[in-house]
């Protein structure tokens, strides 16, 4: 009984609950914090919408998928581009390896999970901030669907932001880290 309580509290009380925005509005939000980055890296390729969509703005774009039909899938849609830049794997391993050719700030949208709730063991998404904390500059971070992660992963998140000089804030349903 108490456990269904500080369940449905927690619930009311999270930062993001219920809220979801459309793939327009993501892009929009990207662009907004476009902050003169002239490079642009994602985890979760997906379709390939997000690098569709942002392609005029950035120089260089860097996307990993880990599902190899939609990894193949964006190959063939991108060919040619050599402003495109596809990985498939795990982005907790490809991203260090995609940073280490980096030396500038750039726009880093973290959208590599799966389905539902978001837990520090079905994701990789504390990898991935580690990674990002300990590269060489300040990148401007943006996480999709924090309406999906625990409050446990929400806490380590903040708290390793912090940590390496970064604010942390929800808005729309992302997490943002300056």
């Amino acid at each position: 009984m108490l456990s269904t309580i500080i369940r449905k509290v927690r619930t009311l009380l999270h930062p993001a609950r219920g809220v979801k925005i459309s793939a327009v509005r993501k892009a929009e939000i990207l662009l907004e914090n476009k902050n003169g980055y002239r490079t642009f890296i994602e985890t979760g390729t997906e379709f390939g919408g997000t690098i569709k969509s942002l392609r005029h703005a950035f120089e260089h774009i860097f996307s990993i998928e880990l599902d190899q039909q939609l990894y193949e899938d964006a190959v063939m849609r991108f060919a040619g581009d050599s402003g495109i830049t596809l990985y498939s794997g795990d982005s907790a391993r490809v991203l260090p390896e995609i940073l280490k050719t980096i030396d500038e700030p750039s726009l880093i949208w973290l959208d590599a999970h799966p389905p539902g709730r978001i837990t520090r063991r079905n994701s990789p998404i504390i990898g991935e901030l580690e990674t990002i904390f300990a590269h060489h500059h300040h990148h401007t971070v943006v996480m999709d669907d924090a309406r999906h992660f625990s409050f446990p992963a929400i806490w380590e998140i903040r708290w390793k932001a912090r940590r390496a000089g970064y604010e942390c804030r929800v808005s729309e349903g992302l997490l943002y880290l300056k």
